[in-house]
Parts: structure tokens; C-alpha cells; sequence
């Protein structure tokens, strides 16, 4: 007989097969056997009456019945989570909370910040997952987002933290003689373009505040911001790039300003949580820090 101690755990396993897109995968990650999984998964459908996912020989995606199944699993487990920390009373117990990311933030600068906090939070685990672009959090069965750009989920509570101010640039290469590039030059130099933010069409502000919109070819679209500033520093374009991840290439002179006193358009940076009118102590720290010390960042200016 199932235990309500174990439901949830196939309430984890089925969101783990989903993540992992594959029962191989998740019985890896489980630290279990596929077949066990499998016999989970069969399980779990037998109890629900439905069938939430469909196979075949290379992929496995969750049935329009597995998928809404899955939002509410989320939900569920993240209350199961909300309840143990609203009454965990004296006894210590170790939290998990599960951040997402995008890759270039995420690597260059979040970990970082994520990791001090958690050193100085004693039974604070980290579940860290990079991944550009939207996502769908309940899916993803995350405790918070780090957004940049809008938050297109408009069920979640967003907490703006920062604006991440934008640079254009280019390598020396493009630049003759090391002068500054104009306009005009920009749009027939291309662009290597940051997906979704900057693609067809980049507006900049001139130093007496006329607004300008550039229409340059676009050498090459990415939405991984390493791979766009490396492409700049090899000469592909010219690129608009949040200051904060270019620094280092400005630095060493792999990448000029080639526009000095223009402005592009800044990003906001947003976090992005579940609403819940229960306290989650792990989180609101979390939050709370972040909101502290992302503004304190060069590049980063404070909303």
C-alpha cells in the first residue's frame, strides 16, 4: 500500500522524469534503477487515472492530462515545502531551494552571490539550473527566477532588483585607426545580437537625448552571452552587451565602447517567485539578499 510519505516521492520522481526528459536520465539522477521509475510512473497512473505521459522509442513528453498534472505537483510540493519551514519548530533540518537562472548571469556573476549566502546559511541547499530564455516555473517546479528582461508570467510575484546598463561594442579590428565608430558605420558594420533582447532593431540615445533606431544586418543571433562577446572580440560585429558581463574584455582591450556618450537601452533584472501568503524563511532571506547586493554590482544600476 502506497504511503502518503510516498506519494510525494512520486510526485518528485514524475517531475524528475519531465525535467530529465528521459527515465534513464531521471533514474540516474534518483540514484534508482529505469525500471523502478517506469514502475513509479505506472503507478502514479494508476492512481491518478490518467495517462500523463507519452512514449515512444526516442522521446518521452508529458499528455495534456500530465501536464497540468505536473503544474499542480509543483504546486503541492512547494506548499509541502512552505508548511515544513512555517513549522519546522527547533529541531535544525535542511532546505533545498531551487533556482533558475539565465546561463550568462548565472555563471559569471549569480553564483557567486548565491554561493556566499548559502555558506553562511547553515542546512541551506542549493538545486542551481541554468537556462535562457521563459520557462514555465511551475514545470520546472522552481522556489525563484532570476528574469532578465520582463517577466511574461503575469501569476508570478516579481521583485525588480536592478537595471543592467548596456554598452555597445566592438573589437579593435572594426575600428580604424582606433577611432569611434558612427551610426551609419554600425549598421554596415552587423551585429552580433543578443536573443531576445536585441535582434532587429536597437534603439540608441544620442548625447543631446535624440533617439535613434539602428536596422544593421544581423551576423549572428545567440541568446548565450559568452558566445556573443566572444564572437565580438574575434571582429564578427558589433554588439550591445550588459556592461557588467563585458568587463573584462573592456578591461583588457579586447572590446572598445565605439559609441562614447550614446546610450542603449538598459535590461531590468527581475526575481520571480510563486505567490503564497505562507512566510518561506530560506527564500524571503534569499530574496532579500540578492535585493541588497546585485544593485551593489558595477553595471548595475538600482531600481
Amino acid at each position: 500500500m502506497t504511503t502518503r510519505s510516498d506519494r510525494l516521492h512520486l510526485l518528485e520522481n514524475y517531475l524528475g522524469v519531465l525535467e530529465q526528459g528521459s527515465m534513464s536520465r531521471a533514474a540516474d539522477v534518483l540514484g534508482v534503477s529505469a525500471a523502478t521509475v517506469s514502475r513509479q510512473i505506472k503507478e502514479l497512473e494508476h492512481t491518478v487515472g490518467a495517462r500523463l505521459l507519452q512514449r515512444d522509442t526516442h522521446d518521452l513528453a508529458a499528455t495534456a492530462a500530465g501536464e497540468h498534472f505536473a503544474r499542480d505537483a509543483a504546486a503541492l510540493l512547494r506548499s509541502w515545502g512552505t508548511l515544513l519551514d512555517r513549522h519546522a519548530g527547533q529541531q535544525p533540518r535542511n532546505k533545498t531551494l531551487r533556482i533558475v537562472a539565465p546561463i550568462g548571469i548565472g555563471q559569471r556573476i549569480l553564483l557567486d552571490l548565491v554561493t556566499d549566502h548559502a555558506l553562511s546559511r547553515e542546512g541551506l541547499d542549493i538545486h542551481w539550473r541554468l537556462i535562457n530564455g521563459p520557462i514555465v516555473f511551475d514545470r520546472e517546479g522552481c522556489d525563484l527566477w532570476v528574469c532578465m528582461g520582463p517577466v511574461p508570467d503575469d501569476s508570478l510575484t516579481v521583485v525588480p532588483v536592478g537595471q543592467l546598463e548596456t554598452v555597445v561594442v566592438a573589437a579593435p579590428a572594426c575600428m580604424p585607426d582606433g577611432a569611434p565608430l558612427t551610426v551609419e558605420s554600425l549598421e554596415r558594420l552587423g551585429m552580433v545580437a543578443l536573443e531576445p533582447h536585441f535582434e532587429n532593431e536597437i534603439e540608441l540615445r544620442a548625447p543631446g537625448n535624440e533617439l535613434v533606431r539602428l536596422h544593421p544586418r544581423t551576423r549572428m543571433v545567440t541568446n548565450n552571452v559568452p558566445s556573443l562577446i566572444r564572437s565580438a572580440c574575434r571582429g564578427l560585429g558589433f554588439a550591445v552587451v550588459p556592461r557588467l558581463f563585458a568587463a573584462k574584455e573592456l578591461r583588457s582591450g579586447e572590446l572598445k565602447v565605439v559609441l562614447p556618450g550614446w546610450q542603449s537601452a538598459s535590461l531590468p533584472l527581475n526575481l520571480a517567485r510563486a505567490p503564497t501568503t505562507l512566510p518561506r524563511a530560506a527564500l524571503d532571506e534569499l530574496v532579500s539578499y540578492l535585493r541588497v547586493q546585485i544593485p551593489k554590482l558595477d553595471g548595475v544600476t538600482p531600481r
